[in-house]
């Protein structure tokens, strides 16, 4: 289940978590940000500036879907050693707040430097890092979590990730393992053990709140995923499973992506032919079979249907279309 983009969001809701960002009397420095679109580099001084700042926390560990802000992390740090880092070594995990798109890193940027709610100042909305631990899993590379909280004057987001460094602070895997995510008709609960063997394994719960004049009752879809690290500081999935329609799908090559969002009383599919080439087009459902696990969508204005089926654990779809083709898709989140 794909995260909303966050800087994106609506902007309706009941105020959580700004009282935190408003009180918070110590802030991390904001630092000199570089221009944007200029080179940002890891320095000689990666372990000192930045792995040197974590404590280390012996294993095994879970982690809570309760935060607190801990605004300990300075903006120049965020950018430098974990979103430019990512968007370097491709790694999706952190897209949300930065990628190619200038107009959203201005935004984090922004958010980076704000650092607190100030009504005064209009400044809606700003986003916190903090530092959290530092795990011993491997001699060859790092081992770190921190969370990010991206807080707005409506809903409330709260984020933990786990990433690997190697030694010259270059990222070579990341993940998200704790969340507590909530805006008006949803909420996204998430937590994680971390085993001394390097197990990564993380339970999500996304409640889709029912609509009182519709009379539906709440849709709760579960994710269960374990991640093994690997010796090459990696991330390996080694079990997922899924009681939930939603997610993203696409075929081998990036081809015929489909993504669906299930909901009390509704099923959402977007059709795209092949990344980054085509718009999003929202398919007609003519048929949802859960006693099958079938999808029966047509396009809107093309005479193309496609028939999804899932497997049991609901992690693959074999899709058919209506002219004779046949793609076999995989969860990418």
């Amino acid at each position: 289940m794909k995260n909303t983009p966050l800087f994106f969001l609506l902007t309706s809701a009941i105020l959580w978590s700004c009282n935190t960002a408003n009180t918070t009397e110590k802030k991390a420095s904001v630092g000199k940000f570089p221009p944007l679109g200029a080179p940002i580099q890891t320095t000689a001084d990666f372990e000192k500036d930045f792995i040197g700042k974590f404590a280390t926390t012996e294993l095994p560990i879970k982690t809570s879907t309760k935060f607190a802000l801990g605004d300990t992390m300075s903006a120049q740090n965020v950018i430098q050693y974990i979103l430019e880092p990512a968007h370097k070594a491709k790694i999706t995990t952190f897209v949300d707040f930065w990628g190619e798109n200038d107009e959203l890193k201005e935004i984090t940027r922004k958010g980076l430097e704000d650092r607190f709610l100030n009504l005064d100042k209009s400044i809606f909305m700003v986003l916190n890092a903090g530092y959290g631990q530092r795990l011993n899993l491997n001699p060859d590379f790092y081992t770190v979590t921190f969370q990010i909280i991206p807080t707005y004057m409506e809903g409330g987001y709260a984020y933990m990730f786990l990433v690997n460094y190697d030694r010259a602070g270059k990222m070579l895997d990341a993940v998200q393992i704790s969340a507590n995510a909530g805006y008006v008709d949803m909420q996204l609960y998430k937590m994680a053990e971390i085993t001394s063997e390097g197990l990564i394994k993380i339970e999500s719960k996304n409640i889709k709140r029912g609509g009182m004049e519709e009379g539906s009752a709440d849709f709760t879809e579960l994710a269960y995923t374990h991640h093994k690290i690997l010796k090459n500081g990696k991330l390996s999935i080694e079990f997922e499973r899924y009681t939930g329609f939603s997610g993203n799908f696409a075929g081998k090559e990036g081809t015929e992506i489909f993504k669906i969002e299930q909901y009390p009383t509704d099923l959402q599919v977007m059709y795209q032919p092949a990344a980054d080439m085509m718009p999003e087009v929202r398919l007609e459902v003519v048929q949802f079979n859960k006693d099958t696990r079938t999808i029966i969508a047509k396009h809107p204005e093309k005479d193309l249907q496609f028939v999804l089926t899932y497997d049991q654990d609901l992690k693959f779809i074999v899709c058919k279309s209506s002219i004779g083709k046949t793609i076999n898709l995989s969860r990418k989140g």
